[in-house]
């Protein structure tokens, strides 16, 4: 008798053991090999293909020398596979040196690039108070000024050019040698280009002949000084000379401490102090981080 099997796809079968019973079945044994088929493919890497910034930040108008705020800015980033996804750390590059409108922002993840546009950079013209014109804003990362008037910015030691936080407790890479010098080098001074480290007459102009009030500008504590026209100083509090420990009073941000760019011979920096009650100068070890309020070269 004879046996026909389709085969619908492309297999080695082996027949064996056909047999015809008493009843007339047919008992076949059938052994089935697979020959031609492959294995399945493994799935394509999934990679990262762009990158847009889909809300853009909140603030967009600067000054010279200011840093980049990216509050409220979002990124999406988009994969090989369709899906999207929230980016919540990016780097980002920018050039506010020069006064300018449509200035860009390059946004930077795993080497895709975007631009936050339209941005706009004024100049710093300050505020001049008897004489000095002192900046609107605390001195951020060396060379910037803070994002707002109200922004602590970053700490620094006398004489010295590095940054320390204004907000954290501690800090890991404090230098607890004390500095030396009796006047702030150029090459260490942190203000931007053509602004420099208050000088003793200049701190002293706001202590004993300026008016000032303790006030709450946006959360932050400080005072303003100044006469027709002010300046608020944030109370930032001062890192300690030993460890770096941030003290900034009881409650939070109850004090702050400004630099001159003048030290005697102890290694002592003279430095403009206030709270809510009190505004004074004085000496502190050049160890200390203070915040930095710079006044125009000229």
């Amino acid at each position: 008798m004879k046996i026909v099997l389709k085969i619908l796809r492309k297999f080695a079968v082996l027949y064996s053991n056909v047999k015809i019973t008493a009843t007339g079945l047919i008992a076949v044994t059938v052994i089935i090999t697979l020959t031609g088929c492959s294995k399945d493919k493994d799935p394509e890497p999934v990679t990262l293909q762009s990158i847009v910034v889909t809300a853009q930040p909140a603030k967009k108008t600067y000054l010279v020398n200011e840093e980049f705020d990216p509050t409220g800015m979002e990124v999406t980033a988009t994969y090989s596979d369709k899906t999207t996804t929230l980016v919540t750390t990016f780097d980002f590059t920018y050039d506010f040196d020069m006064a300018g409108t449509g200035l860009t922002v390059t946004i930077t993840y795993e080497g895709k690039t975007a631009e936050v546009t339209g941005i706009t950079v004024n100049a710093e013209s300050g505020v001049l108070i008897r004489g000095t014109r002192w900046a609107t804003r605390n001195v951020g990362m060396p060379g910037k000024f803070a994002s707002y008037p109200h922004s602590r910015g970053m700490l620094y030691q006398f004489n010295r050019k590095k940054a320390y936080n204004s907000y954290s407790s501690t800090v890991e890479d404090w230098d607890s040698t004390i500095p030396t010098g009796t006047t702030w080098e150029a090459a260490n001074d942190p203000c931007p280009a053509g602004w420099r480290v208050p000088s003793a007459m200049d701190i002293n102009s706001l202590v004993f002949y300026t008016n000032s009030r303790w006030a709450e500008l946006n959360d932050v504590w400080g005072r303003f000084f100044g006469e027709s026209a002010l300046i608020f100083l944030p109370a930032a509090g001062v890192r300690r000379g030993n460890d770096g420990f941030l003290n900034y009073g009881i409650p939070f941000n109850s004090y702050g401490f400004y630099w001159s760019n003048y030290s005697n011979l102890s290694l002592e920096g003279y430095y403009l102090g206030f709270n809510k009650d009190h505004v004074s100068s004085g000496e502190s070890v050049n160890d200390a981080a203070f915040s930095v309020r710079c006044v125009a070269d000229s």
